[in-house]
């Protein structure tokens, strides 16, 4: 039973299936043959599947017209086919008559003609076409050229031709075209169109941009404008116009040689303007020079403004007396007006003056007055009086640079108090804040003090401007180690500071820190054992004489005369490090001739042997005196070192010995011999030697007890500086032996053996070199004196006589009188005993010069000879 039904409703499916599909099966393609195309959108219209046909032709000529020939491959009769289906079905096409296609363009034409060979499935045909003017619009047919016309049946393989009309001719685009070029292109369009007659010609037009004769614009038309058969066509053509050579030419000159260069010019729009440049030679409306960066034979721009600058004299500086700032300004704006703003600049600087009233005229700066003249771009430097100072921007300024701040404005540096502190938002040593007070603030610092705060690390000072010395001095405060190397700058002062080699002003200090710095040098002057100058100008005596009378000798060692406004003198105070006055110099000093400066309040006889003058001429014992050049205030030659205390030379005259040709940086004591102040005689004259050794002048009207001398016979010797004599002048009874004996004066010869201590070194010289003088020669005593000086006194603590002592080593005829205590000295016997303190002018003088410096002379003598003592070799 269950299965019955199974079948029943299979059944019932189906019917309800059937009836909601219509059919069951596709339908096929069917057989066309013969058929027309009506009676095949027949056929088709007949199926229940809704399809789209579309025809396509194929020519022939063996059937008629619209027969199915077949379907469009792949299709084929029999090909199952559903609803909405695209079927393309070939039709014969046996004729085409060509069609009236006026009223269309070109490219309608073309589309049309597309579309023939389609739907005519294997007609073949070409078709191309020509041009005629005509009053249609460009493009359109006229009418088919012969032998086919309207209607005519098209044969496969036909060539048709179409006659199409042309637009009128248009005026071409010549824009970048020269006169020759845009000729040419129109003998090609007369040639192209040969029943135009275009009457062309040309006016120019003033262009700074294109090149001459290039085109600018048709006259009357535009660029594709149409024209007719005869037509008159003007074209625009450039000109331009170069700036022209004015050297040496006058204001009028200039104006009419543009009004002749552009006269001829259309539209230019050129304009002259005249500025006038600052000329200090007073000269007048003569052309100096194209402004705004114009040049001579540049091309000058179409409605260009041309600046030309004229020579227009000068100005000097105004009497400002009672003006206030804003007065100053107008009288230098009426001053300047006909120069332009660049002819000057005017910085006003502000000086505390409560006598003044705010902002009024001061001063000019220090290198200006009333009516001289104003430089070309000067900047005028004007100091005005402010009664309250406005706080000024002191933001990254250091320490130093605050000072020189208020300094340049007059304001007390009494009234600012600097107050150390700490800020990590500003560098190290650079101001913090004002207390109290804020930038912009009015201060009255006749009533108030300010105070500032300011970053106390410690920082690297700015040492510019300073020598070496002052570097020393600065840097050893801050305990700083510095080591300093050379830059080579003939321009710059030697030793002056040239900057940190790897640091900079402000960097902070740090503990222990070496830094080094840079100091120029020159390269030409003698310094040490680098002498590049053998012979030069340089110091050849100072003089420090009696009552004021002080100076200083020149003399010129080289075979030419020398410009004495070269150089000048420079007095440095005790301890300086820069000069406490200057000595300019002027005039010529003749080849190996002195010139003498002296103070103008000298003695009679030292002024009488000076060329020059002058109350600078004032200084201290320990003064340090240059000689420097005044093209970089470098000093070639110095008595002292810089920052000398010592008084050396204080009190007598000092010569160049005679050996010495040129000056040096480094003093060199050994390089002068003193004479006692009163001795002029030598003044003037240069080399100058004097005596070599100690002169002998007897002393016959005091005996050695009334510090004179006496005539004494010599008995023996306890050492090279202790003997025992025997007076031979009746009015002196002293006795000179045993206890009473003679210690010399100069010296202290080594110590001879004695019980339980052994001889020093060259104490038997000594004592031999003493004996060898004194002891009797050839059984003849040989004549001595003994001399006292006042300074060291008869008697020393021991009690022995204390004297020099002159011995004739010569004959009674021809005497040779040796001191022998200097003698000694010479030899390299002892120790000198003898300098310029106490009252070393009560010292015998010989040869006009004092002991100590005889004695200074005998030792240097054995030092450079490496005699006795200094030369290496031990004897007993």
């Amino acid at each position: 039973m269950r299965k019955v039904f199974s079948i029943i409703g299979m059944v019932l499916a189906l019917i309800v299936l059937s009836a909601c599909n219509g059919k069951t099966t596709k339908s096929k393609l069917p057989d066309l043959d013969d058929k027309t195309k009506t009676q095949i959108e027949l056929t088709f219209s007949s199926f229940e599947e809704d399809v789209n046909l579309v025809f396509e032709y194929q020519y022939s000529n063996d059937v008629n017209e619209n027969l199915f020939i077949k379907y469009k491959e792949p299709l084929k009769t029999g090909d199952e086919f559903s609803n909405n289906d695209t079927i393309t079905i070939i039709l014969s096409a046996t004729k085409y008559r060509l069609p009236n296609l006026r009223g269309k363009n070109q490219t309608e034409i073309e589309t049309l003609f597309s579309s023939i060979k389609t739907d005519y499935y294997g007609l073949e045909f070409s078709y191309d076409f020509e041009y005629i003017e005509s009053t249609l619009a460009a493009g359109m047919f006229i009418e088919y050229q012969a032998p086919f016309e309207v209607g005519d049946v098209v044969a496969d393989g036909a060539q048709i031709t179409l006659i199409i009309s042309q637009e009128k001719f248009r005026l071409p685009e010549l824009t970048g075209k020269t006169k020759t070029e845009i000729e040419s292109v129109f003998t090609n369009i007369l040639s192209a169109y040969p029943s135009l007659e275009i009457d062309l010609s040309y006016e120019y037009v003033y262009d700074d941009k294109l090149e001459k004769d290039s085109f600018v614009a048709y006259k009357s038309h535009e660029v594709g404008d149409r024209i007719t058969r005869k037509t008159e066509v003007v074209i625009y053509l450039s000109t331009y116009v170069l700036l022209p050579e004015l050297e040496n030419k006058t204001k009028t000159d200039i104006q009419n040689i543009f009004s002749e260069l552009l006269r001829a010019k259309l539209n230019h729009g050129v304009t002259i303007e005249f500025l006038y440049y600052y000329d200090l030679a007073g000269s007048e409306d003569l052309f100096v020079a194209y402004l705004a960066d114009l040049n001579e034979q540049e091309r000058l721009r179409k409605n260009q403004v041309v600046q030309i600058a004229l020579t227009g004299g000068y100005v000097t500086y105004p009497d400002l007396t009672g003006k206030t700032k804003n007065e100053i300004e107008g009288v230098f704006a009426n001053l300047f007006a006909k120069y332009g703003d660049d002819s000057y600049t005017i910085e006003f600087k502000g000086y505390y003056d409560k006598t003044k009233a705010e902002d009024t005229f001061i001063e000019y700066d220090s290198e200006h007055q009333v009516g001289e003249k104003i430089d070309n771009n000067e900047i005028i430097t004007i100091t005005l009086s402010f009664v309250e100072l406005t706080l000024p921007n002191l933001k990254n300024l250091k320490v130093f640079q605050i000072e020189e701040l208020f300094e340049a404005m007059a304001v007390p540096l009494d009234r600012i108090i600097f107050m150390p502190s700490y800020s990590e938002y500003v560098e190290a040593g650079e101001f913090i804040k004002y207390d109290n007070y804020k930038t912009g603030d009015k201060v009255d610092f006749t009533r108030e003090r300010v105070v500032i705060f300011y970053d106390a690390r410690p920082t690297l000072p700015n040492l510019e401007e300073l020598n070496k010395k002052q570097i020393e001095e600065a840097l050893g405060e801050l305990h700083i180690t510095a080591e300093f190397e050379y830059l080579v700058d003939n321009n710059q002062e030697y030793d002056l500071f040239a900057g940190y080699k790897n640091n900079e002003v402000g960097d902070p200090i740090t503990t222990n820190m070496l830094i080094t710095i840079y100091l120029y040098k020159n390269d030409d002057v003698n310094v040490g054992t680098e002498i590049v100058n053998e012979k030069e100008l340089f110091i050849s005596k100072y003089i420090d004489g009696v009552g004021g009378s002080q100076g200083i000798e020149l003399y010129n060692a080289t075979d030419s005369d020398i410009t004495l406004d070269d150089y000048y003198l420079a007095i440095l105070g005790a301890g300086s490090y820069v000069p406490t006055r200057v000595i300019p110099l002027a005039g010529i000093i003749e080849s190996e001739k002195t010139f003498v400066i002296v103070n103008d309040n000298s003695t009679r006889e030292l002024l009488a042997k000076s060329d020059f003058q002058t109350s600078l001429m004032s200084f201290g014992g320990n003064a340090n005196i240059q000689l420097r050049k005044t093209s970089n205030n470098t000093y070639i030659d110095a008595i002292y070192e810089v920052g000398n205390i010592s008084v050396l030379m204080d009190n007598e005259i000092f010569v160049r010995r005679s050996e010495i040709t040129h000056g040096r940086r480094d003093y060199n004591y050994f390089e002068w011999m003193g004479f006692v102040p009163d001795f002029y005689d030598l003044i003037g004259v240069h080399p100058y030697s004097g005596y070599s050794d100690p002169v002998f002048e007897l002393i016959e009207d005091k005996t050695f007890q009334e510090y004179g001398m006496t005539k004494v016979k010599y008995l023996r010797a306890a050492d090279g500086d202790t003997i025992y004599l025997e007076s031979l002048d009746p009015r002196d009874e002293t006795s000179y032996d045993g206890d009473n004996r003679i210690r010399f004066l100069l010296i202290d010869t080594p110590e001879t053996n004695k019980p339980g201590q052994p001889g020093e070194p060259y104490a038997n010289v000594a004592t031999d070199f003493t004996v060898s003088m004194l002891k009797a020669k050839d059984g003849k005593d040989v004549e001595i004196y003994l001399q006292a000086s006042r300074e060291a006194g008869l008697i020393d603590t021991y009690g022995r006589h204390l004297g020099l002592i002159w011995a004739n080593v010569g004959t009674e005829e021809e005497p040779d009188w040796k001191l022998l205590n200097y003698e000694l000295l010479k030899a390299g016997l002892g120790q000198i005993m003898i300098a310029k303190t106490g009252k070393y002018y009560d010292h015998p003088i010989f040869g006009n010069r004092y002991l100590y410096q005889w004695a200074a002379d005998a030792d240097r003598y054995a030092q450079e000879n490496k005699l006795g003592l200094y030369s290496g070799v031990h004897k007993p």
